[in-house]
């Protein structure tokens, strides 16, 4: 599904919990202790997990960790620049 498609049937929720590999460098944006925000690059073949997303008031960001590192990101990159990982089943 799409992120456009998340939006219209809005269920923003669907991409909490997910995890993603970049297939190239992104832009994320975290919060410093003095309260600024400072820009990262993420270099591609990096792995990120969502936190939740996207924001019910900006449908454009997600949130994210990254290095035990609590990000935001665009929604578009993840459909644009990265591939799901989808955790396989392990049988008993």
């Amino acid at each position: 599904m799409s992120i456009t498609e998340i939006f219209d049937c809005g269920e923003t929720h669907l991409l909490s919990g997910k995890r993603f590999r970049l297939r190239s460098d992104i832009l994320a944006l975290k919060t410093a202790a003095d309260g600024k925000r400072v820009a990262f690059i993420i270099p591609g073949g990096e792995t990120f997990q969502v936190l939740s997303g996207p924001r019910p008031d900006d449908l454009r960001m997600v949130d994210i960790t990254w290095k035990k590192d609590a990000f935001v990101i665009f929604a578009e990159d993840i459909e644009l620049r990265c591939d799901e990982l989808i955790a396989k089943s392990v049988e008993h």
